[in-house]
């Protein structure tokens, strides 16, 4: 029918219900369409009240502006990430000067975790509120983890689990961003932060983090530096390539690693094709000279 001029037709069903006549029943349908627009006012302001109040969280003042936020809407994730941040920042500053939030000196390392400990399980369950709200953003997952890796190391009693949880919600973050190499770098560090360094979990992070973007090599490098790998340990920093292997190589040697240096230009050597070749043996000649 729609080739013939005049024979249209809707394709949709079509349903009427006669309202009757009188007065009431004329201004019923413009009474329910104001009745719903006043419903919607709170829905369209509260997320921009809010906005404006955390846009102006600076100074001493930050805190009281994110509660401020947070009495329009107490599940409004970005205040909560806002508050969170601020609870982990105070904890730090308690923990690393010993000044505590009303500004009283703190002499000694436990009444320094008495008050620094309520804030970080303060900013933890911000980011748990958060996350039940958004529970695929990964960079909620990052930053949850980074919590709980200040948790154990102000917390002995716990650090083990903390721990834990931190590389859990690394590995959660990866999983909802798999192509984003700046979480992978997270999870290194992360990794090797901790106490004993999970150097397995760190490798591999490190790995996948240049995989997906080689100028972090550079970076990584100098992060596992503290911890003394093996030969083997660093030549599994990197992909299995020949170019990240001699990039490998390259920067031990700049770092004062002759040794683990020419393992990694020999690891190389064993995957280079006749064109990669001469550059391998170059720089093992450079670094033997």
């Amino acid at each position: 029918t729609r080739f013939t001029l005049g024979s249209e037709r809707l394709l949709t069903a079509v349903r009427a219900w006669p309202l009757g006549a009188g007065r009431f029943v004329s201004v019923l349908p413009g009474a329910l369409a104001l009745l719903l627009c006043l419903a919607l006012v709170p829905v369209v302001v509260i997320p921009v009240v809010i906005e404006a109040k955390l846009r102006a969280v600076q100074g001493p003042a930050a805190l009281a502006r994110v509660e401020e936020a947070l009495a329009w809407d107490s599940r409004d994730v970005e205040a909560l990430a806002a508050r969170a941040h601020l609870r982990v920042e105070a904890a730090r500053q308690v923990w690393n000067s010993g000044q505590a939030p009303d500004g009283s000196r703190l002499d000694t390392w436990e009444a320094r975790r008495e008050n620094a400990l309520p804030l970080l399980n303060g900013a933890i369950q911000d980011f748990r509120t958060a996350l039940s709200r958004r529970p695929t953003d990964p960079f909620l997952h990052e930053r949850l983890g980074w919590v709980y890796v200040t948790l154990a190391t102000i917390d002995s009693a716990s650090s083990a689990s903390d721990a834990s949880l931190a590389v859990t919600s690394l590995q959660r973050a990866i999983t909802l961003a798999p192509d984003n190499p700046f979480l992978y770098r997270s999870l290194a560090a992360l990794a090797v932060t901790l106490r004993p360094p999970l150097l397995p979990v760190a490798l591999q992070a490190a790995r996948g983090a240049i995989q997906r973007d080689p100028e972090f090599l550079p970076d990584l490098v100098n992060r596992f530096l503290p911890l003394v790998l093996t030969e083997a340990q660093w030549v599994a920093l990197v992909p299995t390539t020949t170019i990240d292997r001699l990039q490998l190589g390259t920067f031990l040697e700049a770092s004062g690693l002759p040794r683990e240096a020419g393992h990694a230009y020999q690891r190389a050597l064993e995957l280079a094709t006749p064109e990669e070749a001469p550059l391998g043996r170059w720089l093992i000649a450079q670094l033997r000279l």
